[in-house]
């Protein structure tokens, strides 16, 4: 039996998007700990955008490397 693990990779615009969805729902509700739970999620999701955006950029390669 093997164990095999399908790495999905986040979608940066659902990401993003799910935190201005988090955010139009701090807007609505009183300040305090919800509010500010929900802006803390709302912070972890653009993070998460941002990280895939960086993980998807191709990295520019150095002219100097050689394969020994």
């Amino acid at each position: 039996m093997t164990n095999t693990r399908e790495v999905t990779v986040a979608d940066p615009v659902a990401c993003r998007r799910r935190a201005r969805q988090c955010k139009h729902i701090a807007q609505t509700v009183r300040p305090g700990d919800v509010k500010e739970a929900l802006l803390a999620i709302a912070n972890a999701w653009v993070t998460l955008a941002v990280q895939t955006d960086t993980c998807r950029t191709p990295q520019p390669h150095s002219g100097n490397q050689t394969l020994d």
